[in-house]
């Protein structure tokens, strides 16, 4: 039911999340279906299409970009999008052609929402300043390198010494190598300022 009311749109179904790209945003509608009761729960989320390959570069795996856009959503090894909107998408009674029709209409009005909201701050902003960011750190890895793609470097920085060190917490921490993702950050960051360094002399 949902696929034939998206045919023809740019997002894509796999699994229980819908996905697109747009232009240099990623989004995607992450469905949630309650078994024990007649609910179902939309949640949209953005990221700048540039984090995952900063991600990948990052921890290592530079490969990742030739995976399917759908990696983005899925992959073990990506940023976490940003929730925009959490959305109930059915009422008890309603049929699957109402479900499908209300989710239809969420993706309707996302360009529009993500819009709104890039135009109040730029992404780390928002990032910096959602509530489960603030009170445990769940998006300091998308934090972090959104603000390397807007090319706040040195604030880019001081917020991966600060969960490196320990002295910000984290609850979503990803490693490779036996370092952790705000380690390698560091040392990528060096390198990148030295070569800049080199470049200017």
């Amino acid at each position: 039911e949902l696929k034939s009311r998206l045919k023809g749109s740019p997002w894509k179904l796999k699994s229980c999340a819908l996905y697109k790209a747009n232009g240099a945003l990623y989004q995607d509608i992450f469905l949630s279906v309650h078994r024990n009761a007649a609910a179902t729960v939309g949640v949209h989320r953005i990221k700048p299409m540039a984090l995952d390959p900063l991600l990948w570069e990052i921890l290592g795996i530079p490969e990742n970009v030739d995976e399917p856009l759908s990696f983005r959503t899925w992959g073990a090894f990506t940023c976490a999008g940003l929730p925009l909107a959490e959305v109930s998408l059915e009422s008890t009674g309603d049929s699957a052609q109402a479900v499908a029709e209300a989710t239809r209409s969420l993706c309707g009005s996302a360009d529009e929402r993500a819009e709104q909201q890039l135009r109040t701050a730029p992404f780390s902003s928002l990032v910096a300043a959602h509530p489960d960011q603030v009170e445990r750190g769940a998006y300091a890895i998308t934090l972090v390198t959104s603000l390397i793609a807007e090319g706040s470097l040195e604030l880019a920085a001081r917020e991966a010494h600060a969960y490196a060190s320990g002295a910000k917490q984290s609850c979503a921490n990803l490693s490779s190598e036996g370092k952790s993702f705000h380690e390698l950050a560091l040392g990528w960051l060096e390198s990148a300022r030295a070569s800049g360094a080199a470049v200017r002399a």
